[in-house]
């Protein structure tokens, strides 16, 4: 496989979908061409609004986060200044949770505790630990409870 060296503009695109929830192909395709020729080298497809969840329903996929956007501070900055996008966002971990999902990757190795289960998969070589129904509202419940701790604590 030819290696390819990644610069320039890579941008998140928004993925547009139709009432029925299918993929606007027509619209990605003027999405995409008008990326293109103003310049940027690169897309990134998918997740700009979380919307990959729509694709399946067999795989937990939720946009990453990070409570440093949810501080008072923050928030005052962009002007929701009654810190309303912390109850949105404990809304969209309660909405999503309890979704059925089989296996649960997380954006870094602690979410899954990959090294754990690498350890597990060692000596039980048998055994899948990443088949775990329950991984997916674990995660979003700890996440769900940290927010709940960093809003107390700040």
């Amino acid at each position: 496989m030819k290696k390819v060296e990644l610069k320039g503009i890579i941008t998140p695109i928004l993925t547009p979908m139709n009432a029925d929830e299918s993929v606007n192909l027509d619209e990605l395709r003027n999405q995409i061409d008008r990326l293109i020729n103003n310049g940027v080298h690169g897309i990134f497809p998918l997740d700009t609004n979380g919307e990959a969840y729509i694709f399946t329903k067999r795989v937990g996929f939720y946009g990453g986060f990070g409570f440093n956007t949810l501080t008072k501070d923050f928030l005052n900055e962009i002007g929701d200044t009654s810190l309303s996008m912390r109850t949105e966002y404990l809304n969209s971990l309660k909405k999503v949770c309890d979704e059925k999902v089989d296996i649960f990757m997380g954006n870094h190795t602690s979410n899954v505790n990959l090294i754990e289960k690498r350890e597990y998969m060692i000596k039980y070589n048998d055994k899948n630990p990443f088949l775990d129904s329950t991984a997916w509202n674990k995660y979003l419940n700890s996440k769900y409870n940290e927010l709940l701790a960093f809003i107390s604590n700040e």
